[in-house]
C-alpha cells in the first residue's frame, strides 16, 4: 500500500522571526495555540497565537513545502488545513471558525473556508481541488449504481486532471497527484500522466523527488 508524505514528526516550539512565511487573521475568534506540521522534515511547530494573528517564520523553506495547520479547539491532525509554503509570505484569514463534528471528517472543508489575500503557492487551486474531492466523495457515498460510480469517479478524475495542467508550474500539482494515487483513485499510468504535465522545475524540487519514493512511482 502506498504511503502519503503526510506524516508526523517530533514537536518543536516556535520562536517568531521579523520574517513571515504565513500570517493568518482569525475575525470574531478567539484561539490561542496553533500546530504546523512540515511534511518535508517531519516536524511539528506550536505557535502562540497573539490579537488574534499567527505568524510563522522559518529561514528553512527553500523551497515550496506542504504543511498542515491544527487550531487548537478548532480541528484536529485528522482533519487539518493544508497550507504550501515558501519564503514568500502567505497570508490568509478565517471569518469565523467552527468546530466540526468528530464523525465528519469532511466538514471541516465545508464550513471553514481560508481567504487568501497573499497565495504565491496556489494554495487557491489545492481548496478548489478539496472542495471537489468533498462533494465527490459525498456523492460516491451516498450514490449505490456502480455504473454512476464510474461516471462520478471518471468526472472528478477529468476535473482534478484540469487543475493539474492549469498549475503545472506550481507545486501543488504535484500535491493533488500525490494525493490521487495514495488514495488509490488513479492508479500509475495516470500518475505518470500527471506528473508529465509538471513544469521541469517541479520535478526537480526535492518535495517531488521525495512524494516519488514514498509513494512508490519510481
Amino acid at each position: 500500500m502506498a504511503r502519503s508524505i503526510f506524516i508526523l514528526g517530533i514537536v518543536f516550539v516556535f520562536v517568531s522571526c521579523t520574517k513571515s512565511n504565513l500570517k493568518v487573521q482569525f475575525e470574531n475568534q478567539e484561539c490561542v495555540h496553533a500546530y504546523l506540521i512540515n511534511s518535508l522534515e517531519n516536524r511539528i511547530d506550536t505557535i502562540q497565537i497573539k490579537n488574534n494573528v499567527l505568524l510563522y517564520s522559518s529561514d528553512k523553506l527553500e523551497e515550496p513545502t506542504l504543511f498542515k495547520l491544527e487550531i487548537e479547539g478548532v480541528n484536529t491532525i485528522k482533519n487539518p488545513f493544508y497550507l504550501v509554503l515558501s519564503e514568500e509570505e502567505t497570508e490568509l484569514k478565517f471569518n469565523t471558525l467552527i468546530v466540526p463534528k468528530k464523525n465528519d471528517l469532511f466538514q471541516n472543508y465545508k464550513i471553514n473556508k481560508p481567504i487568501f489575500m497573499k497565495d504565491p503557492n496556489a494554495n487557491i487551486a489545492l481548496y478548489d481541488f478539496l472542495n471537489k474531492w468533498v462533494e465527490f466523495s459525498e456523492l460516491y457515498k451516498n450514490e449505490k449504481d456502480e455504473e454512476k460510480h464510474k461516471k462520478l469517479l471518471t468526472h472528478f478524475i477529468n476535473m482534478s486532471e484540469l487543475i493539474v495542467i492549469k498549475n503545472r508550474g506550481s507545486f501543488v500539482a504535484a500535491i493533488i497527484t500525490d494525493f490521487l494515487f495514495t488514495n488509490k483513485l488513479i492508479d500509475k499510468s495516470i500518475s505518470d500522466r500527471f506528473l508529465g504535465f509538471l513544469d521541469e522545475e517541479i520535478m526537480e524540487l526535492e518535495s517531488v523527488k521525495r512524494i516519488e519514493e514514498v509513494a512508490g512511482y519510481k
